[in-house]
């Protein structure tokens, strides 16, 4: 019964940091940024922090894991998933957040977008992305980690020409891109 108390508070103190690291980002510069600020900002303990998490990176990990979960799982639901591709929920998911990515981009974090690749084996056995390209096994391999890399790329690419694209143009755009 204890256990089950702690989780809920143990949740709840991971949320707060990354709340409070999120927060101090807006307001100066991630390398200013100290494990005791962040840990003040949220109303913990230093220790606390070091409990949860071995970095601020792990902080900004963790919470962009999440949000990559959560936008995941709702196209894993999607009864029909012919007309969406990766690209375009890679585009919808980080245009839905992209005060965060933003940030990350000011921070010159965009680079921890690049997870990103864990995601796809699960993406493409629901809509079947790569079966249709005839990959030789070795090519299969390499995919996960080259669509990644493309699609961070391109999202960079995005930003810095003003955010002018739809995520469904981006996919168009990406799709012709990578000549799938």
């Amino acid at each position: 019964m204890k256990s089950k108390k702690a989780k809920p508070a143990a949740f709840k103190s991971k949320q707060k940091l990354t709340e409070a690291l999120i927060f101090l980002m807006e307001r100066k510069d991630y390398t200013e940024i100290t494990v005791a600020e962040i840990a003040d900002k949220a109303d913990r303990v230093r220790r606390t922090f070091y409990s949860h998490f071995s970095s601020k990176e792990e902080v900004l990990a963790v919470y962009i894991d999440h949000i990559i979960e959560e936008h995941i799982q709702s196209y894993l639901e999607l009864a029909d998933h012919s007309q969406l591709t990766i690209a375009e929920i890679y585009f919808k998911l980080w245009a839905k957040h992209l005060d965060f990515v933003l940030l990350l981009k000011n921070n010159n974090l965009l680079i921890l977008l690049k997870g990103f690749e864990k995601y796809i084996a699960e993406l493409d056995k629901a809509f079947a992305a790569f079966n249709c390209l005839g990959l030789s096994q070795q090519a299969a391999e390499y995919a996960p980690k080259f669509y990644a890399g493309a699609l961070w790329g391109t999202l960079d690419k995005w930003i810095e020409k003003g955010m002018k694209e739809s995520p469904a143009e981006l996919g168009e755009l990406f799709s012709e891109l990578i000549g799938w």
